[in-house]
């Protein structure tokens, strides 16, 4: 009661966090998982229907919610995911290994480039938070990991931007790429993808609460040299 009356997330004092039908080890040091998150995931489990051994990779995993998500409802499916922060990459480890997930400590920006081109879906919730948009509540602002809120640069736009460019990099042409996002930046994403000239079918997409939360867009099959 003592650590919830200082704002301590109920998470740490926990040590686990559920998440679709996950129950997953979180801690000091990696990023809560939000239940916005869910429905990014299932654009993922909805595009893998009726693909066959997909291959897919979470470009900042944090906790690895999402990649432990998909590893646990699409079977078959060749899951990897990449995280930088070392705590958080201790924790993924803790919530990913048992599930088979092929986990590496890197940065999203340039991250398993012996993959290049062979992925069918890159899914991503990067850092995102302007610089300036401080968080008004303690358990986020006090107690998830500031490399993991705010995404570079005074629009925070920085980290989605890297992590757009390789999931380009990472696809197979026809490939599906999916981020999530603050609301406010749904229309500058789904205009940034749009004017790469590499993506087609470029959607926004609303979390459980109405909110445009996501962009998708299918890699071009020209833009891919696979």
């Amino acid at each position: 009661m003592a650590e919830r009356a200082q704002r301590v997330p109920l998470q740490h004092i926990t040590g686990v966090a559920h998440f679709r039908y996950l129950t997953l080890a979180v801690g000091p040091g990696v990023f809560i998982p939000r239940p916005e998150t869910e429905s990014v995931v299932q654009l993922v489990i909805d595009h893998l229907q009726g693909l066959e051994h997909p291959k897919v990779v979470d470009l900042g995993t944090g906790s690895g919610a999402i990649a432990a998500s998909i590893a646990h409802e699409v079977p078959g499916a060749e899951v990897h995911a990449v995280e930088f922060s070392t705590f958080a990459h201790a924790w993924a480890a803790k919530n990913l290994k048992p599930l088979g997930v092929k986990l590496v400590q890197g940065d999203l920006r340039n991250a398993l480039p012996e993959h290049d081109g062979t992925f069918d879906v890159v899914v991503s919730n990067p850092p995102y938070i302007p610089a300036e948009a401080i968080p008004n509540e303690p358990e986020v602002a006090l107690h998830d990991p500031p490399e993991a809120l705010y995404g570079g640069g005074a629009d925070g736009m920085e980290l989605p931007t890297a992590a757009a460019a390789s999931a380009a990099r990472l696809l197979k042409g026809g490939g599906y790429f999916v981020m999530e996002h603050a609301e406010v930046q749904a229309g500058w994403i789904a205009e940034h993808l749009k004017a790469a000239g590499c993506w087609t079918h470029v959607a926004t997409h609303l979390d459980l609460n109405g909110k445009e939360r996501a962009t998708s867009a299918v890699l071009a099959i020209a833009a891919s040299g696979k």
